[in-house]
């Protein structure tokens, strides 16, 4: 049972092990093209963000009406082609919309419903509406949001409260997939009803419950600041490089009694996923996934960024943690609010890179080393 416990993790962690995975063919990414998102409300083809609008513009008192919103808001994206005469037909919308919300709200003590239902709730309606704001129509509407494609090193800059306003709507599920403007490898979808509000495990009640503080900590005091999402494609050495050079490797300290992300003014190593995020928004709960629970605004990647190559990684720089955890795996928990005693918004960056995942010899080969030895 072990065993098939842990081969059923990596496949959901987006892991293909095979040989043809581990040749990471990087020719056939286009290097030269920049690709974009569009934003739902300038969107041309698509009339019924004003649906969604009109939904998110009404008062939600309790889950019903919730759902009901949900509904409304997740319907204007949600499109299949059904037969050839009829290319836009809507999908049905499931029935249970929300288990994880359901599941949460449920259990919540009276405080915490007043709180979601009076405070959290009514400001993230407030942060999705403003995307127009937030994203003028001169400044986006024509092209959309600049996304960081394989094999090309750019740079992307939005400010906190930006970064709150696309994850307001990806709340909601009203955000558009890369995928449909850029046939691309993006993460499945960077909307939390399609797969995070479907989930009915204990680990990701406290992801919920993280993600949640972020807003509430945002309806008190409007993030101030930038996020800045760097993607770094590098040349490639050879093996003669690396056997001839004389640099010498740094000092290497090791402690048990402190995490990665509690240790101050350094870059912090994300052990990425090459789908970055990994299984944030489905599930898992290692070290990539609680990373972006403990500090929300990383969540904005997966939007934006195609899968990771063999010569690329991903600076996230201007992150905030928000919250505290306990427990990992299976057994990670919310634990509480966390106040950063710096406040000069100075935040540690965040270095995201993956590795090759085969439990066989394969990764050990020359090959695969240089590989790792580049990445």
């Amino acid at each position: 049972n072990r065993y098939k416990l842990s081969i059923l993790y990596i496949k959901s962690m987006g892991q293909d092990t095979s040989k043809k995975n581990l040749e990471e063919d990087i020719t056939a990414f286009d290097a030269k093209t920049d690709f974009f998102v569009q934003l739902p409300c300038y969107y041309t083809q698509d009339a019924k963000w004003q649906t969604a609008a009109a939904a998110l513009d009404t008062t939600i008192s309790d889950l019903p009406k919730l759902l009901a919103v949900l509904k409304s808001t997740i319907r204007y994206q949600r499109k299949t082609k059904v037969s050839s005469d009829n290319d836009d037909e809507e999908e049905e919308i499931d029935e249970d919309l929300a288990p994880l919300l359901v599941t949460y709200l449920a259990n919540a003590t009276d405080n915490q419903q007043q709180q979601f239902f009076s405070t959290i709730l009514p400001n993230v309606q407030s942060w999705a509406l403003a995307i127009t704001a937030e994203f003028p129509l001169k400044q986006y509407g024509n092209d959309g949001l600049l996304l960081l494609t394989a094999q090309q090193s750019k740079r992307l800059v939005l400010s906190r409260t930006q970064v709150r306003c696309l994850l307001a709507n990806a709340f909601f599920g009203t955000l558009l997939h890369a995928r449909r403007f850029h046939k691309g490898n993006f993460p499945s979808s960077f909307n939390l009803p399609d797969s995070f509000l479907k989930n009915i495990y204990k680990p990701s009640i406290a992801q919920l419950e993280m993600l949640l503080n972020y807003f509430y900590r945002c309806s008190q005091s409007d993030p101030k600041g930038n996020i800045t999402i760097s993607r770094q494609v590098s040349v490639e050495k050879d093996m003669k490089f690396w056997k001839s050079s004389d640099v010498s490797v740094t000092d290497v300290h090791t402690t048990h009694d402190i995490t990665i992300e509690a240790v101050p003014n350094s870059l912090h190593a994300n052990f990425a996923n090459k789908f970055i995020g990994g299984g944030v928004l489905s599930r898992g709960w290692a070290q990539e996934e609680i990373l972006f629970s403990i500090k929300p605004e990383c969540l904005v990647t997966l939007m934006i960024c195609e899968r990771m190559c063999r010569n690329e990684s991903i600076l996230i720089s201007g992150a905030e943690q928000f919250s505290s955890y306990t427990g990992y795996g299976f057994r990670l928990g919310y634990g509480g609010n966390f106040n950063d005693s710096d406040d000069t918004n100075d935040f540690c960056d965040i270095i995201c890179y993956d590795a090759l995942s085969d439990f066989k010899d394969g990764q050990f080969s020359p090959k695969y080393v240089l590989r790792e030895l580049n990445k």
